[in-house]
């Protein structure tokens, strides 16, 4: 019987974020990076698009670059990483 791997493989953390809101819509945008199994894959940017629909906020959109070798220019080294957790996936395997 094959092993379960337990741990959290992918972890993504961001920093810096900036929300907009006017009404009922509402945009976030920060950079981030993201882990497997604790080895740095690679960081980019998250921007999403959201619109409140009875009392709760939906993301409408999502867009995200994968930009290897960017982490320095992101300003990751400086970041403080939120959430404080990470965002985790299901494992592998």
């Amino acid at each position: 019987m094959m092993e379960r791997v337990t741990a959290d493989p992918f972890m993504e953390r961001y920093w810096n974020p900036t929300v907009l809101v006017r009404g009922p819509t509402a945009q976030f945008w920060a950079p981030y990076v993201l882990h497997d199994n604790g080895e740095l894959v690679h960081c980019g940017i998250d921007a999403l698009q959201l619109v409140k629909k009875d009392g709760k906020w939906l993301i409408a959109s999502s867009m995200f670059t994968m930009e290897p070798g960017s982490c320095d220019a992101l300003g990751l080294k400086d970041a403080q990483l939120r959430p404080m957790d990470g965002w985790k996936e299901t494992p592998n395997g």
